[in-house]
């Protein structure tokens, strides 16, 4: 319970423009990708986060770029917008290819 109290106050204070919001690590995956509950240096990545948001402000797109890179080599992916990251199940495909649609020759 305490959790979903938490995830709320950080959605709130993200979306009214608070930079000194603190990133959560969520269990649940994104569109593309499963999580894993995989053990990782939370405080680690969090940190790396703040970083790459302090450059992105900063305008230093080659840092930020750089640190998604490498939170992106450790399995890591994050949601800007609300603070949000989890870690990627080992393996998995990059993208789900669209499927394929029949054309009809006439």
């Amino acid at each position: 319970m305490v959790k979903k109290a938490v995830k709320k106050e950080v959605k709130k204070d993200v979306m009214m423009g608070g930079d000194d919001a603190p990133w959560v690590r969520i269990s649940k995956g994104g569109l593309y990708t499963k999580a894993d509950k995989r053990e990782v240096d939370e405080a680690g990545i969090c940190a790396m986060l703040q970083q790459r948001m302090a450059a992105k402000a900063a305008k230093n797109f080659a840092a930020a770029d750089k640190i998604a890179a490498q939170l992106q080599a450790m399995g890591i992916c994050y949601l800007d917008s609300s603070r949000e990251w989890y870690t990627k199940v080992v393996g998995e495909k990059k993208a789900v290819e669209a499927p394929k649609q029949r054309i009809n020759v006439v």
